[in-house]
Order: structure tokens, then C-alpha cells, then sequence
């Protein structure tokens, strides 16, 4: 189910950056790997695939954008503490490291453009030594006037109204969905879908992803949960700044 999830969340993406294409930008791949060994071990590998931004007027902006999205990635990573945990894992556990490195990826994919913003949303999964893989997102969303990051509470009038629109527009999605929410979800997953923060939103091509991490409203074999709110629902709702990076 979770893998279901990311695939899910993937093509819906993969899908917006078709449909829409700031002018003069053009985005490259770009990536790199890591590997972290001890010996002839390997004990922790890591690999990212972003975009490149290039083809904007403004090489200040464009050099700020690239920038935060290297600087996003190794955040995320936290590929230093991987290490140092990979390496005590190597010393004490009977892991065969051979076999199953701690990893860490990310995808980088492009969730909708406008003339003036970008979208990006993180796609990350790794093995730390648990059960379980993770996956986890983060978004950032750019100003290709400027190269400035621009949060979601930036755009609308009222972020805690938005928000809230937001909670109850997925638990109405929730009640009417296929899962069953007595077994697929918590006893009490509507107080953690009540907690949910705008961080945790995805300018998309369709609408406003609101998305959940795994085993935050529901046990871990139903994976990271994605729920769509049209545009035209949150038609009053944006500011001047969200119409105008939006193009509503």
C-alpha cells in the first residue's frame, strides 16, 4: 500500500509538470550519489535526481533556486548521522551490510509551473535498520521572479481559515472514500488529521495535495495518504501574491 501511495503520487506529478511550463525555464536533470564505507562494507549509500534550473534572465534567482534545492536535499538527508549510526549498527547488530546497506534516495519531481512559480516536491524513501522502509515528503515552492522561497501561508489571506477548510475538506474525502475507517485508519485519526500544518501541502496541477506520513492517521500498511482539493474550492481564499504565482 505505501509503495501504491508514492507510485500514486509520482504519476500524479509526473502528469502536472506535462500540463503547464514557465516561460524562458528550463529544468535539466541533475543528481548525485554518495557511499559511506568501512572496510570493504558499505554501510550507507545515498542518491538524489533533482532538476537544474537554468534558462532564467535573472542568474541571481536562478543561482538561489539551486541552491535551496541542493540545500533541501542534504537537510533531508541527514547523511552525516546516518553514518555515524550505520557505523555503531556495523559494530554491535549481526546486519550484513553486504546484503543491506542503510540508503537513503530522493527524487526531486516537479508539481506545477507557472510563469512566475515552481513547485517541487521531495520524494524521499530510505532503511535506517528498522522493520520498515520510510517515505517521507517535503515541498518548496519558488518565486522565479526573485528565486525566493514562498511558503503556502504566504499566498492565501487567512492561513489558519485555509487550513482549516483544508482539515475538514479531508475528512469529508475520508468518510467518503474506499477505506474503511474502522480498520484502514486510527480509532482517533481525526484529531491528527485536525493537526495537520500547511507544511505538509503540495501545489499540484489539479489542486492542493494534503498529505499524511505513514502511521500518522493510520497503521503503516496503509502507507502515506494524498488527498486532492480543487482549485475551485479555494477560490477565495488566495491573496494577491497566490493569484498572481498561481495565474488564477
Amino acid at each position: 500500500m505505501k509503495k501504491l501511495g508514492i507510485i500514486a503520487l509520482t504519476l500524479l506529478l509526473a502528469l502536472s509538470a506535462s500540463m503547464a511550463a514557465a516561460e524562458g525555464v528550463e529544468l535539466k536533470p541533475g543528481g548525485f550519489t554518495y557511499a559511506f564505507t568501512c572496510g570493504d562494507a558499505v554501510l550507507v549509500t545515498a542518491k538524489a535526481d533533482f532538476p537544474i534550473v537554468t534558462g532564467l534572465a535573472d542568474e541571481a534567482a536562478m543561482l538561489a533556486i539551486n541552491g535551496t534545492i541542493r540545500e533541501t536535499i542534504e537537510r533531508e538527508f541527514a547523511y552525516d548521522e546516518l553514518c555515524n549510526y550505520a557505523t555503531v549498527d556495523h559494530l554491535v547488530s549481526a546486519r550484513d551490510f553486504s546484503e543491506y546497506p542503510y540508503f537513503t534516495n530522493v527524487t526531486v519531481q516537479t508539481a506545477k509551473r507557472t510563469a512566475g512559480l515552481l513547485s517541487l516536491c521531495f520524494l524521499f524513501e530510505g532503511d535506517f535498520g528498522g522493520a520498515h522502509g520510510d517515505y517521507w515528503e517535503c515541498v518548496e515552492y519558488f518565486d522565479l521572479s526573485n528565486g525566493a522561497v514562498v511558503p503556502l501561508g504566504d499566498m492565501v489571506t487567512d492561513p489558519e481559515a485555509f487550513r482549516a477548510f483544508l482539515v475538514d475538506e479531508v475528512l469529508a474525502q475520508i468518510t467518503a472514500g474506499e477505506l474503511d475507517t474502522k480498520n484502514d485508519y486510527f480509532g482517533d485519526y481525526e484529531n491528527h488529521v485536525r493537526e495537520w500544518t500547511l507544511d505538509d501541502g503540495i501545489l499540484a496541477e489539479e489542486g492542493l495535495v494534503v498529505y499524511f506520513y505513514q502511521t500518522t492517521i493510520g497503521p503503516y500498511s496503509s502507507g502515506p495518504q494524498y488527498f486532492t482539493v480543487p482549485y475551485d474550492k479555494l477560490a477565495g481564499y488566495w491573496n494577491d501574491t497566490g493569484k498572481a504565482l498561481l495565474e488564477l
